[in-house]
């Protein structure tokens, strides 16, 4: 178990608003801070940090907890590995027990099992089976060091060779499996996972090897094959040469779609470039972008894919406030060919002469439309239109509708006209979407503990009322059991923070939200926050929290002869023994 004290320290020396600023810009908002939630898509600040409580919830999307819950979602660790992170952060002594000791034993595994796998991958390219690997590389122009500095290895054409090669490093069948590299048959017979293929390591922003991906050298299908997540690696959150490229970021990161793209890149001296992982751009790699930069260069595949790859793309990493540039490749299929093509100067042109989201679409726009014709014209206002609708600034917004209007000869106020009936309409839209999303996390949550007791809401709005008021005054915790029992909670996960408040409170410790819920689920955190955040105008008047205990204690006296009959078994048991021990 993580101790007490080791929990207090690293909160004594973090608080949570030191931490989160590192990711998000907090402004104060009364008592306390508010910023752009890092767990979803948003424009508008609907994630708020309390620093009484030392904890945080987002309105939008229900995610909430302690600085511990924030540092394992943001940097997509497991609980200990986020402790020992805090701890490194603080500059504070890391000691847990044995059984905590599991978890980051297990991670390690997998991780050496990784630094083994793309070592014997490495040799391998170097050896006399590697020779055709080798010579593809170096003929698609990548260098010796850049190799080495990559990590770049081959998978030979066998079944066995990495398996049987980890097996006499001592490693066990599960382990790897595990960690991706090797896969099972339906037969039950393991294999490895790549076979005659150019082999990539994924790296995180913290130099871990956490997974592969691999490129055939051929034609054959699929042309890549990439590590299934692990509990080591998540492809959604993860870029690759991240790991290289936040060394070199100003302002701007470019951002392509493959491997081989981003080494060709970085090896002609553009060393702030990432590719995503065998998959479409994510939210979460949106977000881990604009930890590092203010401005994303698009560099996608110039065929049809690529275009709508890369709106799609821009879409995600607007909405996290990112200024967002698309480069035009001419006549090259994607920035490797265009650069071994026509070099890195010609190259650097094209990154500056790059076009913002709606000069690109209005140009590809233009180019695909003949506005000669008064059918093309109608075509072309009414694209446009819905282009200049994605525009949220009113004068940048104006300034294209300018032109549009010069372009097409069409009255400016027309054009402006029918953009504002389409924000309008967007806006009615979005509002029904997130509604619809709002109530379906309702739904969930409610389901997730709730389920079973949809005639009790009302009790367990009392519940979690007398919950947020003893964890803030644990003084009238006493006053407060003297009326109610634990037993009339309805709520299991109700109970279980009542006992953990109860238990805290025998021990004469301050109530605080880690210690209070170290043993609880990431869910079970989530709920206990927004119990405090749905109740934080509870005063400190002990009479406001009255009505909540006579709630409960009227539903006691409430038992009805059906509802002892309907009792299961192990609740009659109890409901039985309370009532012995009150007529004693």
């Amino acid at each position: 178990m993580i101790s007490d004290n080791l929990i207090m320290q690293i909160k004594s020396k973090i608080n949570i608003e030191d931490m989160i600023s590192k990711y998000a810009v907090l402004k104060r908002d009364g008592k306390n801070n508010k910023c752009i939630c890092l767990f979803h898509s948003e424009k508008t600040p609907s994630m708020v940090v309390y620093s009484d409580t030392q904890s945080f919830y987002c309105f939008g999307c229900a995610v909430g907890g302690d600085i511990f819950s924030f540092t394992m979602k943001v940097e997509n660790l497991g609980y200990i590995e986020a402790v020992k992170y805090l701890c490194e952060i603080g500059g504070i002594a890391f000691d847990i027990s044995d059984r905590d000791n599991q978890e980051i034993e297990t991670k390690n595994t997998i991780k050496n099992i990784n630094i083994d796998t793309a070592r014997f991958f490495y040799n391998n390219l170097k050896s006399a089976d590697g020779k055709k690997a080798k010579k593809y590389l170096l003929n698609r122009g990548f260098s010796l060091n850049i190799i080495k500095k990559y990590g770049i290895g081959y998978a030979l054409n066998s079944w066995s060779s990495l398996l049987d090669y980890l097996k006499f490093n001592k490693y066990k069948l599960f382990d790897m499996y595990q960690a991706g590299v090797i896969a099972k048959s339906q037969k039950g017979r393991y294999y490895d996972q790549f076979r005659d293929r150019i082999i990539f390591p994924i790296i995180d922003i913290r130099g871990n090897i956490i997974a592969f991906g691999g490129r055939v050298l051929d034609d054959s299908k699929p042309k890549y094959l990439n590590s299934s997540d692990t509990i080591i690696f998540k492809k959604s959150k993860n870029l690759f040469s991240m790991n290289f490229a936040k060394k070199h970021i100003d302002r701007s990161i470019i951002l392509v779609e493959g491997y081989v793209d981003a080494i060709s890149l970085y090896q002609h001296g553009f060393k702030n470039v990432v590719a995503t992982l065998g998959t479409s751009l994510t939210s979460e790699q949106s977000r881990l972008i604009s930890r590092y930069a203010k401005n994303v260069i698009l560099a996608y595949d110039s065929d049809k894919a690529g275009e709508i790859a890369s709106l799609k793309a821009s879409n995600l990493l607007s909405e996290v406030g990112l200024d967002v540039n698309i480069i035009d490749l001419k006549d090259c299929k994607d920035p490797d060919e265009y650069i071994t093509k026509y070099g890195s100067d010609r190259f650097s042109i094209v990154i500056n002469n790059s076009q913002n989201i709606t000069d690109f679409e209005i140009y590809k726009l233009k180019k695909s439309i003949d506005i000669d014709t008064d059918q093309g014209v109608s075509n072309y206002i009414k694209q446009a239109i819905i282009l200049l609708s994605k525009i949220k600034n009113p004068i940048e917004r104006d300034v294209y509708i300018l032109r549009i209007s010069r372009d097409t000869n069409i009255s400016k106020d027309i054009i402006t006209s029918q953009v504002n009936k389409v924000i309008k309409s967007d806006v009615f839209k979005k509002k029904k979407h997130q509604y619809r999303e709002l109530t379906n996390l309702t739904k969930f949550n409610t389901d997730n503990f709730i389920r079973g007791n949809d005639n009790f809401l009302r009790e367990i709005k009392a519940e979690q009322g007398i919950i947020a008021f003893i964890f803030k005054n644990t003084n009238n915790l006493k006053d407060v059991l003297s009326n109610i029992t634990i037993d009339d909670f309805i709520l299991d996960i109700d109970k279980k923070i009542l006992s953990s408040i109860c238990s805290l409170s025998e021990k004469d410790e301050s109530m605080d939200f880690s210690i209070l819920s170290k043993n609880f689920s990431e869910k079970e955190k989530e709920y206990f926050a927004s119990i405090l955040v749905k109740f934080d105008i509870i005063s400190n008047k002990k009479e406001e929290i009255y009505d909540y205990i006579d709630i409960l204690v009227k539903h006691k006296q409430r038992m009805t002869t059906e509802d002892i009959i309907n009792m299961d078994p192990d609740k009659l048991r109890d409901f039985y023994i309370n009532l012995k021990e009150k007529s004693i």
